[in-house]
């Protein structure tokens, strides 16, 4: 049943992201139209859908759930990063690389995906792994992409979505409600970051060279541990360990976490190279093909948990 919906619900993501490559094409938009809209969802929409998350009926499944979540989506992290840096001495990976290989698109695409699949109840556990890796990225991704140790403290702690979720946290613990314009309002922002996140990729798509990336045997390198071995591994764990009877959903809830994952990298991690003189096109390969690879991997490693 789930990875009908998952099926369902990437296939209606694809052609999100058809629309916007063939906006693109045809000349309607420009490919670096997408900055705004990328702006548009960073700044509006996604903080919008990390509130409304946590507009939810305090319960204390709930809130054993979102606990599981959290310690869930700081284990991965770490986990992926150690891996990572283990494998980088055998492969030698560089600072993109590896960033890509760390972190995934957890934001922009597994929220709204989350949603579609799983339902709004999943959805506080989905903000609760964007939380964490917000924090990493705006910490180690950022430092590591610059090759230095200087954090911009400032940068994390200002940073929009941390401070929603801040801010959420507060009102779930609080039980703090809004009134329903207010929910009826988010409810519309949060429903426009899928069709938006998925129509900007389909745009930054269109400018990839498909051929280069084809030929490029790194390319593959890292797709192959993105998209399949770290997401098969954590899968295993999850699948093969007493975590997922911690709470009585608590399958489900770590299905959120291996969900974000396996999905591809993040979109930061190409704008992050560009302007740390790193080779951009070459982070937006990467990105391009996982996001391409998500599209399979992603339904067949959900199924295979779920048996």
């Amino acid at each position: 049943m789930v990875t009908t919906l998952l099926l369902k619900q990437l296939t209606i993501f694809f052609i999100y992201m058809a629309a916007g490559f063939m906006m693109v094409k045809l000349g309607i938009l420009k490919g670096e139209d997408s900055k705004v809209l990328s702006l548009l969802c960073i700044y509006v929409l996604l903080p919008c859908a990390i509130l409304k998350s946590y507009q939810a009926e305090y319960t204390p499944e709930l809130r054993d759930g979102f606990m599981l979540a959290m310690g869930a989506a700081v284990t991965a992290q770490l986990v992926l990063m150690a891996v990572t840096y283990g494998i980088s001495g055998i492969c030698h990976l560089d600072a993109t690389e590896k960033a890509s290989v760390m972190y995934p698109n957890s934001a922009n695409l597994i929220l709204p995906l989350v949603a579609g699949v799983l339902g709004d109840h999943y959805m506080i556990s989905a903000s609760a792994y964007s939380c964490v890796q917000g924090i990493f990225i705006w910490t180690h991704c950022t430092s590591m992409m610059k090759g230095s140790r200087d954090m911009n403290w400032k940068k994390v702690f200002l940073n929009i979505n941390l401070i929603t979720v801040v801010v959420g946290i507060i009102m779930f613990f609080g039980q703090i409600h809004l009134p329903q314009m207010a929910l009826d309002t988010l409810g519309g922002f949060s429903a426009a970051l899928g069709p938006i996140s998925m129509i900007v990729i389909g745009m930054l798509l269109y400018n990839v060279d498909w051929k280069n990336i084809f030929q490029n045997v790194r390319v593959h390198l890292v797709v192959a541990l993105k998209m399949v071995i770290l997401p098969l591994g954590a899968a295993v764990i999850f699948k093969c360990t007493p975590i997922r009877t911690l709470t009585e959903d608590g399958e489900m809830i770590l299905l959120v976490t291996l969900f974000a994952i396996m999905a591809p990298s993040a979109t930061l991690i190409t704008q992050l190279a560009q302007i740390n003189d790193r080779d951009e096109r070459y982070a937006a390969a990467i990105n391009a093909m996982t996001t391409v690879v998500c599209i399979v991997s992603m339904p067949l490693l959900t199924m295979w948990y779920m048996k």
